[in-house]
């Protein structure tokens, strides 16, 4: 296994030599090390104390890349984008390795439970981001790798991941790299972060001791104007991400016992408004609202509904409507639809969803068959007369239940909930139109069979091409002679 590691340098250039010997005497050596420094204000100091590394001698290649613009924390990325190894370590010039950080984490990436992005610190995206970040990792005391939201300190991941970051227009460049990179990875790889444990102790494990009281000076997050507080761009940068782009939160809050009510139209929220209308016990179960039009607010959702705007509720509230604009092809609606569908239900993790059947069912298929795909229960709930299209059909197959009112919800909660065959693998050969087909894969015997009559038929055809030619040149040849 390679890995490449690229160092950003830009303040604290007293640091240096202590990150370059903790990354050289690694007990998994890295093919080389990359130093990067965009328009450092230290720049002559770094220049000096890079000059006896790469002159060699210290076990590993190290190179040195410099320049006068500023690309700020994108530049070390972007050069990610070269990288020829497996994995690629991006550090922090503030974090310091043990002698078997770079072991203990290959061993985890390369796991199936923990394949992921993994980080030193990260906190877990709470929205509206104006709420305090739940935060982990540096310094804490947790024993175990804990799955967030961002990650940062140092980034581990395998060196595809890295394009992920570019994915989609960066919403700035002045910050967030962190949030960015996970968010990709997360989206389009549909992959997980983890920090990696705060409280293990010994050295060589994980980082310095003093990581946080280097990270403390010279941090350049915290103390830069970028257009304001670089903190407020960071939050902006949040809502963004995990609200707007129809992106959520990846990480499921124990103990909530949730249903997902999933509309995409002003319509289907006044509907949805009548359905609702009167207090009706859903025992347990607390509506979470997901709706696919961006001209739907969080607040036109508490109200229509008659939720209280608590932590709870707000913090569940997800826009589904693809960035692409309002003239959007049905393809690209119901792909990017089943992508946020899915990363929705991951996140909340709901006992079942209640979907609108109407005569509009582009939407609505796309959210069926992420939910089918998740195994999570569905219960429809018609919008009026709706007519026996081939799609409504096939809604309906994938349905549990039908319902008309929050009182017919929650008497068929027992049915919904109930461990049945998923509805996915019942009556779609018998739906008019669609007709399902299912091929069952060719056993092996038939296929070495099927090769080897191919292979006679071949030289069969070699064969009689072969002596007819001979035949017409005989001939040919004979006619010659005479």
């Amino acid at each position: 296994m390679i890995y490449l590691v690229i160092v950003s340098v830009w303040r604290r250039p007293q640091y240096l030599n202590r990150l370059l010997e903790a990354l050289s005497v690694q007990s998994v050596t890295p093919s080389e090390i990359w130093v990067t420094t965009f328009a450092s204000p230290n720049s002559s100091q770094f220049d000096a104390l890079m000059a006896p590394w790469l002159q060699g001698g210290h076990g590993v290649p190290v190179k040195y890349l410099k320049g006068t613009m500023n690309l700020k924390y994108f530049g070390r990325m972007q050069l990610g984008l070269w990288a020829r190894t497996t994995h690629i370590l991006f550090m922090d010039d503030d974090c310091i390795p043990g002698a078997r950080f770079v072991e203990l984490n290959l061993h985890i990436i390369t796991t199936s439970e923990y394949r992921g992005l993994l980080g030193v610190k990260g906190h877990i995206m709470n929205n509206p981001p104006y709420e305090p970040f739940v935060f982990w990792g540096a310094g804490l005391k947790q024993v175990e790798l804990v799955p967030t939201d961002v990650v940062g300190g140092a980034w581990l991941l395998e060196t595809g991941w890295t394009r992920l970051l570019f994915a989609e227009t960066l919403y700035t460049v002045d910050t967030g790299e962190d949030f960015q990179l996970g968010y990709g990875i997360n989206k389009y790889a549909n992959l997980r972060l983890y920090v990696l444990p705060g409280g293990i102790g010994e050295e060589w494990l994980g980082f310095s001791r003093d990581y946080r009281n280097i990270s403390d000076v010279g941090d350049t997050t915290v103390d830069h104007k970028v257009g304001g507080n670089k903190m407020k761009v960071r939050e902006s940068l949040s809502w963004h991400l995990w609200n707007e782009r129809a992106h959520y939160s990846v990480v499921h809050r124990a103990n909530e016992s949730l249903f997902s009510l999933c509309l995409h139209s002003h319509t289907e929220l006044a509907f949805f408004q009548n359905f609702f209308d009167g207090a009706v016990s859903l025992g347990p179960y607390a509506l979470t609202a997901l709706a696919g039009d961006y001209t739907i607010t969080r607040e036109d959702i508490l109200n229509a509904l008659r939720l209280p705007d608590t932590k709870y509720s707000a913090r569940r509230w997800h826009d589904l409507h693809p960035p692409y604009g309002r003239n959007t092809r049905a393809v690209d609606l119901m792909a990017e639809t089943m992508l946020g569908t899915t990363h929705a239900m991951q996140s909340q993790n709901p006992a079942f969803v209640v979907l609108v059947l109407s005569a509009d069912t582009t939407w609505t298929v796309a959210a069926a068959l992420a939910c089918t795909h998740l195994g999570i229960p569905i219960a429809l709930a018609p919008m009026g007369l709706v007519p026996s299209t081939p799609e409504v059909l096939f809604l309906r197959s994938l349905a549990r239940v039908e319902v008309h009112s929050a009182a017919n919800l929650a008497a068929a909660l027992p049915r919904l909930l109930s461990p049945e065959a998923n509805p996915s693998e019942l009556g779609l050969g018998d739906l008019p139109v669609l007709q399902w087909r299912r091929f069952e894969p060719l056993p092996a015997p038939m296929g070495w069979l099927t090769l080897a009559l191919w292979l006679i038929s071949f030289i069969a055809a070699l064969v009689y091409f072969g002596s007819s030619l001979e035949l017409a040149f005989s001939v040919l040849c004979g006619e010659g002679n005479k």
